[in-house]
């Protein structure tokens, strides 16, 4: 019997020990399939950061030369604008200048047309003071004449009724009466 249980116990022993070499085996197995996945995963997971670095740089790039051309189109567009807007002063100046030489001329041109209309109206003012006077003077003279005239008696001549269709003032004929 106990060499029966040794027997039993060296055939559980054997078969225990195979069984642990046939996991052991499985284990190495299994850890060796592991640490291949394992590698894969780490592989393909810097193969991704490398991908995604490059892309990251390749972005960066993009962006970079983005911002340069829409910085060199934003300088063009405002060299651009400040040339428009020069030649707009410029524009603007040459028309205020236009209009002020016109605004002086026609000041000018006012003026001399003040000054001839005031030549015109001393010398039509000076026309009418010697007709003045010398209506004047003829009234007078034809006052003096009449005043005379009835001074002497004619009044009651014919010669009244001339001095009437003549034209002497009502006032004269009154005092020639």
């Amino acid at each position: 019997m106990l060499s029966d249980a040794q027997t039993r116990a060296l055939q559980t022993t054997a078969g225990a020990d195979k069984e642990a070499a046939t996991q052991r085996a499985a284990a190495e197995e299994n850890l060796v399939a592991a640490r291949d996945h394992a590698e894969r995963l780490v592989s393909d997971a810097r193969d991704q950061v490398a991908e995604l670095t490059a892309l990251a740089a390749q972005d960066r790039e993009a962006t970079s030369t983005a911002v340069t051309e829409l910085r060199r189109l934003a300088e063009d567009d405002l060299t651009e604008i400040s040339t428009l807007v020069k030649e707009r002063r410029e524009e603007a100046g040459a028309i205020f200048a236009r209009a002020q030489e016109q605004a002086e001329q026609l000041v000018t041109a006012a003026q001399r047309e003040v000054e001839q209309a005031s030549e015109r109206f001393e010398k039509r003012a000076q026309t009418a003071a010697v007709q003045c006077d010398t209506r004047r003077a003829e009234a007078e003279q034809l006052y003096t004449d009449a005043v005379k005239a009835a001074d002497v008696g004619l009044a009651a001549s014919g010669e009244y009724e001339l001095a009437r269709m003549v034209g002497i003032n009502q006032y004269v004929a009154r005092r020639v009466r």
